[in-house]
This record gives C-alpha cells, sequence and structure tokens, in this order.
C-alpha cells in the first residue's frame, strides 16, 4: 500500500485518513503497533501531523495508547465484538430499508461501483481491498439512506467493525457469499422494497456475525 503523502494542505487531516484507509484495508492490522518515526519516514512528513492523526484515530476508536508499549490498533474480545455485532445488525437493517426509499441515481451508482470493485479485487486475490471494498459498499448504502443522525451511528460502528472483518473475509467461500448478498441487497433497494432490503441486510449480517464468533470461539 502507498502510504506515501504527496498532498502539502491539512497535513494531520491527510494522514489521519491515509492510517484510517489502512486500517479499513488491513494493512494495520489489529494488535500492530503505529510507530510515529517508521510512519514519518514511510509518508514523508514530520512527526507532528503523524500524532495529530493518531489521536484522531483514537477518538475513532480505532487504536489505543498504551503504557510501555506504544499505540496499537486495536483488538477487540469476543464480548465486545458480539456487542458491535448485535448493534451493526439493527443499524444495517434500518439504512437498507432506508435507502430503499430515499436512493437517488448517483447512490445507485456508487453501490454498483463498489460491487464491481469488490469482484476485481476477489480475481485478483486481493484481501486487503476486498475489506476496504466491502466496507466502502455497506457506506455507500448508509450515505443513500439520506438520514443524516442514522449516518452518524452508522459510520461509527461500521468503523469499529473493521477490527474484525479478518476473522471472516479470508473464509472459504465468504467472498463469494458476500457478493450474492451485496447484489441481493443492491436489487431490492433499486425496487424500492425497503423490508425486502431490510431483511437481507439483516441475514447478511447475522451471517458475518456468526461466522466471526464461530472463528473467534476458536482462537
Amino acid at each position: 500500500m502507498n502510504m506515501k503523502i504527496d498532498n502539502n494542505k491539512t497535513l494531520a487531516e491527510i494522514a489521519h485518513q491515509k492510517l484510517f484507509d489502512a486500517i479499513v484495508s488491513g494493512y494495520f492490522k489489529p494488535g500492530e503497533r503505529l510507530v510515529e518515526d517508521n510512519l514519518s519516514k514511510e509518508m514523508g512528513i514530520s512527526r507532528t501531523p503523524i500524532r495529530e492523526a493518531i489521536k484522531e484515530l483514537e477518538r475513532d476508536n480505532l487504536v489505543v495508547s498504551i503504557p510501555y508499549k506504544g499505540v496499537i490498533v486495536k483488538e477487540l474480545n469476543y464480548r465486545e465484538a458480539k456487542e458491535l455485532l448485535d448493534i451493526c445488525i439493527l443499524l444495517e437493517t434500518f439504512i437498507c430499508r432506508e435507502a430503499a426509499k430515499n436512493w437517488l441515481d448517483e447512490d445507485i451508482y456508487e453501490i454498483e461501483s463498489n460491487i464491481e470493485k469488490f469482484e476485481i479485487a476477489l480475481e485478483n486475490d486481493d484481501i486487503n481491498l476486498m475489506k476496504k471494498n466491502n466496507y466502502d459498499f455497506h457506506m455507500s448504502i448508509a450515505k443513500a439512506a439520506h438520514h443524516s443522525f442514522g449516518y452518524e451511528l452508522y459510520s461509527n460502528v461500521r468503523d469499529r467493525m473493521n477490527l474484525i472483518d479478518s476473522f471472516t473475509i479470508c473464509i472459504k467461500k465468504m467472498e463469494e457469499i458476500t457478493i450474492n448478498d451485496h447484489k441481493k441487497i443492491l436489487k431490492a433497494i433499486k425496487n424500492n422494497q425497503s423490508d425486502l432490503a431490510a431483511q437481507y441486510g439483516s441475514e447478511h449480517i447475522k451471517l458475518v456475525a456468526n461466522k466471526t464468533l464461530e472463528k473467534m470461539n476458536k482462537k
């Protein structure tokens, strides 16, 4: 992943987005340390904006600062993961229902584009890109719901979902199941079938939850 920054405006914000994308894609994995010196060299900027970006990631609940160990990408235990997934099921149901009622043409284009990008990443066996495209797909549905408070809540939960995506993205045939589920959700949304879209969204996250918690139990 290219971490180099070539834009001189708002370095802290750009660094935050770069680091955020790196966590979302799996470039930085749960439990991995984020070392300011290393990041400074990799991005080609000073440590000050890196430090500010890391503070923002802490507010995002994606990293945690541990005394004598440094800053690490947050790891969720079984209970935390289950609670997160419980809430995600509720919010996924809501945003899919609202998206089916409120979508605009540009929303559908973005959702379809993210499905296509996921398929290309799958063909290239690019797991990190699949994780990023999966995140973008779900966020594009939240955007299509056109519900500002719902989007804010969902964004917060979906960001944290990236901390456990690695438990399901590598499961055999899960990628194909994901694509099929995403296409079913999209079709229901396009047809303004709000209850069906909500059902498919809920079923999809319930499947992810079951696979994730099952794998975490074996860890």
